[in-house]
């Protein structure tokens, strides 16, 4: 769980301080870290299992195409191209670590469910090639005889992406906002856009069909896309699912004890760790109120 969540909770500037050294700490860092995360077995037990769905398991769902708005279009036309790249092994008995590719207008999307990573490539300027449990990106013009005319772009074997901002293979170039994970903005040579789309929202509508663009738009649409642990950005399939609004707001309150539950543990390690000293440098003295108090959190 990320600094921001902590805010989102009432965490306010002057412990964010404290708690953001703290994390600096190497030796701390990943122990914080860890107890700031809501793990799959407490989703699991506080708010219940995933429901699998087969990808194709909501794709009888009829739209009226030419009335979508431009981000609704393109999530169509992404679920209509979708097609298996590499196939994977099952990594937690439900989801496998396949690669699959959908394409909008010049661009090509790569999406690994498994782990909710999103890639995407121009295709005027590159091929998709898939060799094995590998893919690669191959120049439709090469430039020169010193510019490679392909790239590996995904190693199958270590489940690795080869990809960046300013690489053949790209990654996120936008923040759709404030609170949101990252997503992709893309500009059309057609002069359409710019249209800009959430991770979470890309791999919802290739996995779980066309019913996810009830949760494309602006406040009231139907349906939310839900983080289960409450991270906006792990967008593994197994954390996401498609809920209604009133759901999505018992998830908030249902999760959100959990993860207090951890924030309370990690200010009782945090104060413990920095010292009474400096925790009352920091955070104030107890008589004051300006300390970390578990129980206001």
């Amino acid at each position: 769980m990320t600094m921001r969540a902590l805010l989102a909770l009432g965490v306010d500037a002057h412990r964010k301080e404290a708690l953001l050294r703290f994390l600096a700490a190497e030796e701390d860092g990943d122990t914080l870290e860890a107890l700031l995360c809501v793990r799959d077995e407490e989703v699991d037990d506080n708010w219940g299992p995933w429901t699998f769905l087969t990808n194709d398991s909501r794709s009888d769902i009829e739209v009226a195409f030419d009335e979508l708005n431009p981000k609704r279009k393109a999530a169509v036309l992404l679920w209509r191209s979708k097609r298996l790249v590499v196939s994977g092994w099952r990594t937690d008995g439900v989801v496998t670590d396949s690669v699959y590719a959908a394409d909008y207008e010049e661009f090509t999307v790569l999406v690994k469910f498994s782990t909710g990573e999103v890639y995407f490539f121009d295709q005027t300027e590159f091929k998709l090639v898939a060799r094995g449990r590998r893919i690669y990106l191959v120049k439709r013009e090469p430039t020169d005889k010193e510019t490679p005319v392909e790239m590996l772009v995904y190693d199958g074997t270590s489940g690795i992406f080869l990809g960046g901002r300013d690489m053949w293979l790209r990654k996120s170039n936008a923040k759709p906002g404030k609170r949101s994970d990252m997503g992709i903005q893309w500009s059309l040579k057609k002069g359409i856009g710019p249209i800009l789309l959430k991770h979470a929202h890309i791999i919802a509508v290739l996995y779980f069909g066309l019913e996810a663009l009830e949760a494309f738009g602006e406040m009231g649409t139907r349906l939310v896309i839900n983080h289960r642990n409450l991270d906006p950005t792990d967008n593994r399939i197994v954390n996401l699912e498609l809920v209604t609004r009133k759901v999505n707001s018992r998830h908030g309150v249902v999760m959100g004890n959990v993860f207090l539950d951890h924030v309370r543990i990690a200010c009782e390690m945090i104060n413990e760790c920095l010292g009474a000293a400096e925790a009352e440098e920091d955070f104030g003295t107890e008589e004051d109120g300006d300390g970390v108090d578990v129980d206001t959190l």
